[in-house]
C-alpha cells in the first residue's frame, strides 16, 4: 500500500506486475491517471464558479475533481480519478479512506493529486 502525507506520495515511485493491485491510502489528495494536458488544466480548476439565476456566483470545489470516475483497472489509456479520499468515507470512520486500482497493461503511468501542485508519482508495471 501506498501512503500519502501532507503533500507527497510515498513511495513516489512503485514498480509492480501486470495484474497487481495498488492501494493508496490518505486523506485530502486524489489518485488521477490521466493526458498531462488535462491534468494541468485540472489542476488549475480545483474551485470553479457557478452562476446563480439571481446573486451573487457561488464557488464550488471542481466536480471533476471530486468525483471518482473510471473502472477498477487500468491499462494506460483515459482519465482515472478517485475523487477526493477524504470524501469516500462517511465522517468519523475508523477506516482510513483508500483507492484501489488493478494495472492490466506494462508500462509507467504517472499520476497526480489534482488538489497538490507538485504532488505525482509513478506506476510502473513489469510482466
Amino acid at each position: 500500500a501506498n501512503t500519502t502525507t501532507e503533500d507527497q506520495f510515498y513511495p513516489r515511485h512503485i514498480t509492480i506486475h501486470v495484474g497487481d493491485t495498488v492501494e493508496w491510502i490518505g486523506g485530502f489528495h486524489t489518485i488521477t491517471f490521466g493526458p498531462d494536458a488535462m491534468l494541468t488544466q485540472l489542476e488549475k480548476n480545483l474551485v470553479v464558479t457557478v452562476p446563480q439565476a439571481s446573486g451573487a456566483p457561488k464557488l464550488m470545489l471542481n466536480t471533476k475533481i471530486t468525483t471518482p470516475v473510471g473502472g477498477p483497472t487500468y491499462d494506460g489509456m483515459g482519465f482515472v480519478n478517485s475523487g477526493i479520499l477524504a470524501f469516500s468515507q462517511p465522517p468519523n470512520s475508523k477506516v482510513p479512506p483508500s483507492f484501489k486500482q488493478a494495472f492490466t497493461a506494462t508500462g509507467t503511468f504517472a499520476y497526480d493529486c489534482l488538489i497538490h501542485p507538485h504532488m505525482d508519482g509513478t506506476v510502473t508495471v513489469v510482466k
